[in-house]
């Protein structure tokens, strides 16, 4: 992917892995917005609560929780985003072994049935995380700015 004339422009080989492109752009970006919005006084109004009618402004506390939950929602994002944090199946310690019959390769086993299942627990709970990254990345969408 390169940048021509103010245009994203995708190669055929970009397309094959769209989403790891389009991870990487956005974990970078975030991570910047991450960083930049640390020592920022303005909170995005998606993060504060709805004021009572009759008060125009937010209080100190108010701005100041936002602050911190739109961190933590920016963290929750980065981390849906992130391509590293996805549990690597050569980080457990199981194989897959053929089985065989009669000379004949008849399917595959598994060499530690319970380390298997803990990466299959670890997977589904890195999916679960990056599911809730990305519908907050959807809801704060129009929130995305310094």
């Amino acid at each position: 992917m390169y940048i021509k004339h103010g245009v994203p422009v995708f190669s055929q080989r970009d397309l094959y892995s769209l989403d790891y492109q389009l991870k990487d752009i956005l974990c970078h970006a975030l991570k910047r917005l991450r960083e930049a919005s640390e020592d920022r006084e303005g909170v995005p109004m998606s993060v504060l609560p709805d004021l009572p009618v009759g008060v125009y402004s937010h209080s100190e506390e108010q701005l100041e929780e936002g602050h911190k939950k739109y961190l933590e929602v920016l963290d929750k994002m980065i981390y849906a985003f992130d391509r590293t944090t996805e549990p690597q199946m050569d980080e457990y310690n199981f194989d897959f072994r053929w089985k065989h019959y009669d000379g004949r390769r008849m399917g595959a086993e598994c060499t530690d049935v319970e380390e298997f299942h803990r990466y299959k627990d670890d997977l589904a709970d890195w999916q679960e995380k990056c599911l809730e990254g990305r519908l907050l990345f959807a809801e704060h969408f129009d929130s995305l700015y310094l």
